[in-house]
């Protein structure tokens, strides 16, 4: 289920999957606030205060792309956070539980990849020292 990492290229690239969980929700809230705004008649009512909410998003998948444990985390945790919100305010939609469980599952492989990446650094760094003693 999970993807395997055994080295730090794998590590790298299965932290990409936070990435592209934060570039996803950072473009559908641009977008939204976009058509919200500009076109009220599609039914979107995101207010222009979730423009913080794209720029947080984007900082994470920015910070996540530069393999950031701290940015992983954050994503994770803010895309977690904004579950229940969603659902109090748009309401509960069944058509949503494949994306948002899609969405967890990439923001934990970005933290994953981003932990086990340092670790092997670690470990890298660590045998470097043993060999040059």
């Amino acid at each position: 289920m999970w993807p395997r990492i055994g080295d730090k290229k794998s590590a790298k690239s299965v932290s990409r999957w936070g990435f592209y969980a934060a570039l996803i929700c950072f473009s559908i809230t641009l977008l939204g606030v976009i058509l919200a705004n500009f076109n009220p008649a599609l039914g979107y009512n995101l207010p222009y205060t979730a423009l913080v909410d794209a720029s947080i998003f984007g900082g994470v998948a920015v910070g996540t792309w530069r393999l950031s444990r701290t940015w992983a985390v954050v994503g994770l945790v803010l895309y977690l956070i904004e579950i229940p919100w969603a659902i109090s305010h748009m309401g509960f939609n069944p058509m949503r539980i494949a994306t948002t469980l899609l969405l967890v599952y990439a923001f934990a492989n970005g933290v994953r990849g981003a932990f086990y990446y340092h670790r092997l650094v670690a470990v890298d760094v660590q045998n470097d020292a043993q060999q040059s003693d």
